[in-house]
């Protein structure tokens, strides 16, 4: 992962297309001053840059029953 304007802010960890959600979700290790909710990154894959924003777990609210 990067800044918009090129400097690196962390590593991908793993990817995948969200079935639920239809599109791309990512978990990464983000250096701290990115890690901030809302922050606008880059995700570089096979060398071509994608837009990205930092969201907090999980990506889809659970229905669960909590008594």
């Amino acid at each position: 992962m990067e800044t918009l304007d090129g400097q690196p802010a962390g590593v991908v960890t793993s990817g995948t297309m969200s079935p639920c959600l239809r599109y791309n979700i990512a978990i990464a290790y983000l250096d701290k001053p990115f890690n901030k909710k809302g922050t606008e990154l880059q995700v570089v894959v096979r060398g071509k840059k994608n837009p990205a924003a930092i969201t907090k777990m999980p990506f889809v609210p659970t229905q669960y029953y909590k008594p």
